[in-house]
């Protein structure tokens, strides 16, 4: 997500021209009244089904409204509530078109997706609506993998984050709505720029929420932005959408430091429990090829290292190729760097290893950590916090990891500065995986 896509403001230039061109020759008005909207709030779109040109008007507060001027034709008409949609079968305008009647669908965006027109109208603001509009970036992770987060950029209420600190070690508690003090014309330009994204995306003909399946428990990002009672959504499986959507999300995280909001700072980020929110959003130093080695192929991460990716590099934490690959069980890269002369003792700015990594990140799989070891990891080895990896392994409850270290002679007994011992993190765990670990570490001779 690190890839930045900044097209030329001249698509919003153009996109906004497009009514305009079309608005000749004057004088033909579709007019009626909208029933069912919330708050007598809902806007009427009006588009060319077969080409680019689109028109919109918001409702009155009797629900009334007036499209136009538009040259006599065939046309696709949609009414878009805050709540609702409602779709019209095409029609001809011309001087005999009477006003008409239009009645939302009871159903939240049912028809969205049969009306792109929609999208197509949020496409071609006009300067003055765009001071008006809105961008949501909602982040609904499942419960596997913690609880999301909300970015939110309007020019008059600015840019917000809302959300749980995913690392609660650096923050008391959750991390409530925050706002940015940013000037107006700085989130005017912001806007813009995102809004150019938006438009060579093809985000208008995108699929809505209510047409995409997804999957329950598993984290979803939902891409909205709107106007008044006008707004158009994208979801997708998270890191599973086109490349163009992709970098709108990595340009909204990165221009409103999401990052810096709800993680540590780099230099206080720990490997234990995993990175995948940094393999997520975007951070100082974590390259193309870093953000592999926790989420490619091993051909993909080939690849990157031949068109001169660096795989010494390291992140702002300094987290290298092979913690990351460690931390997320992708076995293949981790034996590949391994193979290829990567020391397995590099330590972070935490002081903390591949090894540590493999034993308290996301993974678990033990068969990194056996690699790791045979490849010369010392098992010993200490953090800033004197933790070593068969602490974490106990903090994790990986009966399997703490056996291959136990293996290799890790200290059974070392405690950390806090004082804590693998075996004492695991004492007062009932869960079965708890009782596993435990056993084994006193059959091995762990005293306290």
């Amino acid at each position: 997500m690190d890839t930045r896509l900044r097209p030329s403001l001249v698509v919003v230039t153009l996109l906004v021209a497009l009514p305009c061109a079309a608005q000749q020759p004057p004088g033909l008005y579709l007019r009626g009244k909208v029933k069912g909207a919330f708050d007598n709030s809902a806007t009427v779109i009006v588009d060319d089904p077969e080409g680019t040109a689109v028109w919109h008007a918001h409702t009155a507060k009797d629900g009334s409204f007036a499209v136009g001027p538009l040259p006599q034709g065939r046309y696709r008409v949609c009414a878009e509530g805050a709540r609702y949609d409602a779709v019209v079968k095409r029609m001809t305008i011309d001087s005999t078109t009477k006003p008409i009647s239009l009645r939302l669908n009871s159903a939240p965006h049912l028809d969205a997706a049969q009306c792109p027109s929609v999208g197509k109208a949020l496409l071609a603001l006009t300067p003055a609506e765009m001071k008006r509009a809105w961008l949501l970036l909602q982040d609904s992770e499942g419960t596997w993998t913690g609880a999301g987060y909300s970015v939110r950029i309007d020019v008059i209420g600015g840019v917000s984050v809302n959300g749980p600190n995913f690392h609660p070690e650096c923050a008391q508690g959750s991390v409530p709505t925050l706002r940015r003090h940013m000037d107006a014309d700085e989130v005017n330009r912001l806007l813009k720029h995102i809004y150019s994204m938006l438009a060579a995306s093809g985000f208008a003909s995108l699929p809505t929420p209510s047409r995409v399946s997804v999957i329950m428990d598993a984290p979803t990002v939902t891409l909205s932005f709107g106007i008044d009672g006008m707004s158009k959504s994208v979801q997708h499986m998270s890191g599973a959408a086109p490349k163009e959507l992709l970098a709108i999300e990595s340009e909204i995280l990165a221009s409103a430091d999401v990052r810096g909001w709800l993680l540590c700072a780099p230099e206080d980020e720990s490997l234990l429990g995993g990175v995948r929110e940094d393999l997520l959003l975007p951070k100082p130093g974590m390259t193309p090829l870093l953000r592999a080695a926790g989420t490619a192929d091993l051909e993909t991460f080939k690849r990157l290292i031949s068109e001169g990716q660096d795989p010494q590099a390291v992140d702002s934490s300094g987290w290298s190729a092979l913690m990351i690959a460690a931390s997320e069980g992708n076995e293949e890269i981790l034996e590949y760097l391994l193979g290829h002369g990567a020391d397995p003792n590099v330590k972070s700015l935490r002081k903390e290893t591949a090894l540590m990594a493999a034993a308290g990140g996301w993974s678990g799989d033990v068969s990194g950590i056996k690699a790791l070891l045979v490849a010369g990891a010392e098992p010993n080895a200490e953090n800033n916090e004197g933790e070593t990896a068969l602490i974490w392994a106990a903090r994790r409850a990986r009966p399997s990891a703490i056996e291959a270290l136990l293996a290799a002679h890790a200290d059974i007994n070392h405690r950390s500065k806090s004082g804590s011992s693998a075996l004492g993190l695991l004492r007062n765990d009932l869960g079965d995986r708890s009782k596993e670990c435990a056993e084994l570490l006193r059959a091995a001779g762990a005293t306290k």
